[in-house]
């Protein structure tokens, strides 16, 4: 899933790429993995009708060690609070990444890209949670039903 989200974030911050040979070559690729390979594009590979980016070892490493802090953070207590996508962020900034893009745009894409993610990171999260609570509590009536009952 995290393979298919870097690949999400590149689509949607694709007019930033454009007009760069050197950031699209580090960011994407269009190479085919051997059968042997064990890299997440294995699998978009084989799911892929031709709409999914395949991304760059590197920008796969760069958004699953963001998705590792986010992880961290959202197992956090607290981490739902009113101010806990402004932590993320600041979390986030503290990491120095140099893997990709070119040297000339790495000071605008990759902030961008990263908040990008994030965001989508957080409304997945929310979505989670807002799924888990209603089903703790249709758990809760549905025990108080079955009491009532008895």
């Amino acid at each position: 899933v995290v393979y298919d989200l870097a690949g999400y974030v590149l689509h949607s911050r694709r007019n930033l790429i454009e007009s760069c040979d050197e950031c699209r070559k580090s960011l994407t690729t269009n190479e085919e993995l051997p059968d042997n390979s064990s890299f997440p594009n294995r699998f978009v590979v084989l799911r892929d009708k031709g709409g999914l980016k395949k991304v760059t070892p590197n920008m796969f490493f760069v958004i699953s060690l963001i998705e590792t802090m986010l992880m961290k953070h959202f197992s956090e207590e607290g981490c739902y609070i009113r101010d806990s996508f402004e932590k993320g962020i600041e979390k986030a900034s503290t990491f120095t990444i140099y893997s990709i893009c070119c040297p000339s745009n790495r000071a605008t894409l990759v902030p961008s890209f990263v908040y990008e993610y994030i965001v989508i990171r957080f409304r997945f999260q929310e979505k989670w949670k807002k799924n888990e609570d209603v089903s703790k509590k249709n758990s809760q009536r549905h025990q108080s039903r079955k009491l009532s009952k008895m």
